[in-house]
């Protein structure tokens, strides 16, 4: 199954409460060879597709086997969000839904052609990242290791080639400040969590400003190290 026709089931899904009514309409040999020439195995990818849709953030939670308070947490969301996500007072964006369903094993045992949200982060983040990451800021730990302090006005990311300074970040970089001052062996042993804190950070900024898919899209490109 590809991932624009998981995209496609999945959204219709959400529109159609109804399950059979669901897999009446889609279970039919027009969808088989994209989903599979097994009748049995199309009604259950369906089935799977259909329950992820409907999904609340509370079930997802318990069906994870963690309390709000340990989501919360290993998300790093402020538990309000994660409470009001829960009681229906806010709703979770989906593509953060999907992110959070991918990251616990939650989405269906299907193929997908590529990782459906593509995001060096969190379950995903490959050594090759951290270990450009890591030697990005460990040459901006050795060329300020003349500096005496990091200049008041500015700051210092990446774009996966080198670092620079900005006082604004209008590239899109991903912070290098903190490795100033560090040795080699700290900024090796840091920057996995760094990276991933880093991340973390944005997909808060994500939740508090409503962003879209194109929005998030745009912001995790900068991971893309």
């Amino acid at each position: 199954m590809t991932k624009d026709l998981f995209f496609k089931l999945y959204h219709d899904a959400k529109n159609q409460p109804d399950r059979e009514l669901y897999i009446a309409e889609y279970g039919y040999p027009d969808y088989f060879d994209d989903i599979s020439n097994d009748a049995t195995e199309v009604v259950r990818q369906l089935t799977e597709i259909h329950k992820l849709a409907h999904m609340t953030v509370k079930e997802m939670i318990a069906a994870a086997g963690m309390s709000q308070t340990t989501f919360a947490k290993y998300f790093d969301i402020p538990l309000r969000t994660v409470q009001e996500w829960c009681g229906g007072r806010r709703q979770m964006p989906e593509y953060l839904k999907l992110m959070a369903a991918e990251i616990l094993g939650l989405l269906p045992n299907i193929l997908i052609d590529k990782m459906m949200i593509d995001m060096k982060g969190i379950n995903s983040m490959t050594n090759s990242t951290v270990k450009t990451y890591a030697d990005i800021c460990k040459a901006f730990s050795h060329d300020s290791s003349g500096w005496s302090n990091l200049p008041f006005s500015s700051f210092f990311t990446t774009d996966g080639s080198n670092w620079k300074e900005t006082s604004d970040n209008a590239h899109g970089g991903i912070d290098v400040s903190w490795a100033f001052g560090l040795s080699d062996e700290a900024i090796e042993h840091s920057a996995a969590e760094r990276l991933f804190e880093l991340l973390m950070q944005e997909l808060q900024v994500a939740v508090d400003d409503d962003w879209d898919s194109e929005q998030l899209a745009a912001a995790l490109e900068n991971f893309n190290l």
